[in-house]
């Protein structure tokens, strides 16, 4: 049975997960505080200038917003794949739910930084959800080196179709 996650198209997929982190709620983040757009587009830019070449295609693939159908489609696997993560964890649960149905609404469109939001939250939240005295905790990482530590245990998790792209861009 297809849960309200599965049944996001593509682009509702990459939305929902730019959303989760709008609704999120500052307590799960590690100081009662998410970290700001622009650190994390300033992290995503130096993970990518920083990243050994083996991940390269990687993190190419989730950055990369242009429509190009088997990208996107990629891209939307590993965001249905956090946003399940999310959802299965009860702290997370209301905050992906309510993402996943407002990403479903017909007259949702797509941020232009959705690639970067993608590989923060895979990098950044899936090694550090902890749970604390006062519940769950987001900890994002503290920076480059951190995210960089981040991206075998990742890119491990990613599903099939993320791999395949990643192959198909390396001609593989």
């Amino acid at each position: 049975m297809a849960t309200p996650i599965d049944s996001l198209s593509d682009h509702q997929a990459l939305l929902a997960l730019k959303l989760f982190y709008d609704l999120s709620p500052d307590r799960v983040w590690e100081g009662g505080r998410k970290p700001s757009p622009e650190r994390i587009r300033t992290l995503a830019g130096d993970l990518q200038d920083e990243a050994p070449p083996e991940y390269a295609h990687f993190l190419e693939l989730l950055l990369d917003d242009s429509p190009d159908a088997a990208d996107a489609h990629a891209r939307a696997a590993f965001c249905r794949m956090l946003l399940s993560s999310f959802h299965d964890s009860p702290e997370l649960q209301a905050s992906a739910d309510q993402a996943v149905a407002t990403a479903a609404q017909p007259d949702m469109c797509i941020d232009p930084i959705t690639g970067t939001f993608i590989v923060f939250l895979a990098l950044a939240v899936i090694p550090r959800i902890e749970k604390g005295p006062d519940g769950l905790k987001i900890i994002p990482a503290a920076g480059l080196e951190s995210l960089l530590k981040a991206l075998p245990p990742v890119l491990s998790a990613a599903p099939k179709e993320i791999i395949a792209a990643i192959a198909a861009r390396m001609g593989l």
